[in-house]
């Protein structure tokens, strides 16, 4: 009787396999609930970014693109065209014209995703932006962009010049001794108290934040370098102790090198390119008598005639805002 038992469960079984192979016909249609028609901010984007450098542009909120524990703001589309204006002048067009357009097809990313607000961490700071994989760029905080507020530029500029570092590094790595010249001063804790900026300034870094990690330092020096300009990194160094002096000049040294042999970069015309476009498009007066002492710009063909004023109080006034926005 088990055997017999065994056999008519075995042949049910089959049995339910079959029936069970029947394709039965859903009366269900399936449709597409998402109505978003491309429009003027589209075509923008399609004309200016994505057709010559073949990069996209994401301001639609994705909260796959962010950490999906956090509560980050979509962007304000009134936003996206300015702000991508500014990545392609005071970056694209800059990297481009130094670099040449082998570089740009090689390095520079190839997506930039929008974020109206902050990315806030646990310990109070809030990212400007990330990069991501060697080809992604993340901008957070849009929503307080104001365009045309020169400050405001060279703020979120100095995130995108943070940023590409990465992103160079990713390809080319950071040279062993650069690590070496603040060995044992590195503070991953570096939105602690006693990290303060004239603690961090002491140990010859441009940035209290730039004590996080050698990546991090790396990032800043060459960001401030060509974003805040050599004069002011000159006098930043010089202002900050002979032992400090030494570690900012030789940061720089190695920062420069590395953009020459990897890149074929020089660091000097990045400047002077990036100080013209601040200057002409965004009317800054940072830059101003630099330039005209250097030859680059000529005021009388502009309605330009504000002296160089940039103060270390500013400087710090900017910073104060930079020091979270950057990772």
């Amino acid at each position: 009787m088990k055997i017999i038992f065994k056999l008519f469960t075995g042949i049910g079984l089959i049995g339910l396999i079959f029936s069970c192979s029947k394709e039965d016909k859903l009366n269900y249609t399936l449709q597409n609930y998402d109505t978003f028609v491309p429009g003027t901010i589209d075509n923008w984007i399609s004309a200016n970014l994505t057709d010559p450098f073949n990069i996209e542009v994401i301001y639609r909120y994705q909260r796959n693109m962010h950490d999906i524990n956090k509560n980050i703001a979509p962007a304000d589309e009134s936003k996206v065209i300015p702000q991508m204006k500014i990545v392609l002048k005071g970056f694209l067009e800059v990297y481009g014209k130094i670099g040449g357009s082998k570089f740009i097809k090689l390095y520079t990313p190839k997506q930039f995703a929008l974020f109206g607000s902050g990315d806030y961490d646990p310990d109070g700071s809030v990212k400007g932006g990330t990069a991501d994989g060697g080809r992604r760029i993340t901008l957070y905080g849009l929503n307080g962009l104001n365009d045309n507020d020169a400050s405001s530029v060279i703020g979120n500029l100095q995130v995108i010049h943070h940023e590409f570092t990465h992103i160079l590094n990713q390809n080319r790595f950071i040279p062993g001794e650069f690590g070496l010249v603040c060995v044992g001063d590195y503070y991953a804790e570096w939105t602690a108290a006693e990290n303060t900026e004239a603690k961090a300034r002491s140990l010859g870094f441009i940035s209290p934040y730039a004590r996080k990690s050698i990546g991090e330092d790396f990032a800043e020096t060459l960001s401030h370098l060509v974003v805040r300009g050599q004069k002011f990194y000159d006098d930043y160094a010089s202002q900050s102790g002979e032992t400090a002096y030494k570690k900012f000049k030789e940061k720089e040294s190695i920062v420069r090198d590395y953009m020459i042999k990897y890149f074929n970069i020089d660091v000097t015309q990045l400047q002077n390119e990036f100080q013209r476009v601040m200057v002409e498009e965004y009317h800054s007066t940072d830059y101003t008598s630099v330039l005209i002492s250097s030859g680059k710009y000529d005021p009388f063909c502009t309605d330009f005639y504000t002296e160089y004023t940039l103060s270390m109080n500013r400087y710090t006034r900017l910073n104060s805002y930079l020091f979270g926005q950057l990772t």
